[in-house]
């Protein structure tokens, strides 16, 4: 019997590295789906990593984004697929919008 297959990598928005997106995936026994994911923005202030905001989903519960930059942090469930499409949308995303989601989890934090 197979173990599902777990994929993980980071990669930087910034010269500096203060400013990563970590990417996990895990597939399914036979690799033909993803069954599960976390995207997550990370920052570091005062030498510490902080979770701006996350994407995460599984084959158990609905895909949901965690917004940790807004003073009321909520967990609002996304209306789409666990699948490649969809992981690439939010990492462009976040790539489009990290300085902004930085500023606002600074002035909210």
């Amino acid at each position: 019997m197979q173990k599902e297959q777990i994929q993980q990598w980071t990669y930087s928005l910034d010269k500096e590295n203060q400013d990563l997106i970590l990417i996990k995936l895990t597939f399914s026994e036979n690799l033909e789906k993803i069954t599960e994911f976390v995207i997550i923005y990370l920052t570091m202030i005062d030498n510490k990593p902080k979770e701006v905001v996350k994407f995460d989903g599984s084959e158990k519960e609905a895909l949901h984004k965690h917004k940790n930059y807004e003073k009321k942090k909520e967990k609002l469930f996304q209306n789409k697929p666990i699948n490649y499409e969809t992981i690439e949308e939010i990492t462009n995303y976040i790539e489009k919008n990290w300085r902004m989601l930085k500023v606002s989890y600074i002035e909210n934090k």
